[in-house]
């Protein structure tokens, strides 16, 4: 007889995290009771910190450069009138004053930011020095000099105020420390300000309403972990995704450049605005086979010499494997 073999289970999963775990605790449950060889995620959320951890199983970790880039919006909580070490209220206070407790004053000092400026990474995080994340230096009681990261603020909306607590929605870009946000808004107030709640709501194509609790997806057998699964091939994952044949396909199957006949047939679907992106691209049974970037408008092709590539492979799959 045979061995039999299970389909290693591949997919997104949409995981609420609760706060008081790390990122890296959920992965590695994750990992842990479904035995699996690849868990990642695509953006970490402090340990305080709630909301969605978009978590990639298996093959899906190898879109996890692809989601890191895409747009996060939180839903943030503020208190003002105070200073601390980490620019939220878990770590020590360094300075309290009388806080603003002007609304239109508060809502202006946080627009400034809207469109983006030149952030200075907190101790407290994960971004290295020489190789050391900042954090552990922080707990050592070092302060290192940083250099300013460039941020998108994209918009800044529902916001309330209750006392010296500012409440509000921020859409950033990767790379953003939504409670150093926070920090920067109270130091242009001249009272100071420390987060004091983040929930994360979206993360690019997906949504917290669509995510299960922890123990939910833990309380999962290994065969019913994909119903909770998104396919490498679901719409709401935010790359193109287009569909080839089966001799297309074969040729991608063994990374073999597709001659121009084979990319003529994938590309009149395609315009410039996925020029120089990454799209996916699956077989007729709806399997991830590869992420492609395309390299050229399809309308400059005939102008260009036969040998010139025109599709650029950036991450092949095994579609027996989704």
């Amino acid at each position: 007889m045979g061995r039999k073999y299970r389909t290693r289970p591949s997919g997104v999963l949409l995981i609420d995290k609760p706060k008081g775990i790390s990122s890296a605790t959920v992965t590695n449950r994750i990992r842990g009771r479904f035995l699996l060889n690849k868990v990642g995620h695509t953006g970490t959320l402090d340990p305080e910190a709630a909301g969605l951890l978009v978590v990639c199983l298996n093959q899906a970790t190898k879109l996890t450069p692809f989601l890191m880039d895409s747009r996060k919006t939180y839903r943030v909580e503020m208190n003002l009138g105070v200073v601390t070490e980490s620019h939220d209220m878990e770590g020590e206070i360094l300075q309290e004053s009388e806080p603003v407790t002007d609304p239109e004053a508060v809502r202006a000092a946080l627009e400034s930011f809207v469109g983006g400026y030149e952030q200075l990474p907190p101790m407290f995080s994960a971004k290295k020095k020489d190789g050391t994340p900042l954090y552990k230096l922080a707990r050592e009681g070092k302060s290192v000099e940083r250099d300013p990261v460039p941020v998108e603020i994209y918009a800044l909306t529902d916001f309330s105020m209750d006392g010296r607590v500012a409440s509000f929605t921020v859409e950033t870009g990767k790379g953003c420390y939504v409670r150093t946000l926070c920090h920067d808004a109270g130091q242009k107030l001249g009272c100071g300000a420390a987060m004091s709640s983040l929930v994360r709501v979206e993360n690019g194509g997906f949504s917290l309403e669509d995510a299960v609790s922890l123990d939910v997806a833990l309380d999962r057998k290994y065969d019913g972990l994909s119903e909770i699964l998104l396919p490498l091939s679901s719409p709401t994952i935010p790359l193109p995704v287009f569909t080839v044949d089966e001799e297309t396909e074969d040729e991608l199957f063994y990374g073999r450049p597709l001659p121009r006949y084979m990319a003529e047939q994938i590309t009149p679907a395609m315009d410039e605005q996925v020029v120089g992106k990454p799209v996916r691209l699956q077989n007729e049974e709806e399997k991830l086979v590869a992420v492609m970037e395309l390299l050229h408008e399809p309308a400059t092709w005939a102008a260009l010499p036969e040998e010139e590539p025109v599709l650029k492979i950036l991450r092949g799959f095994d579609p027996r494997e989704s």
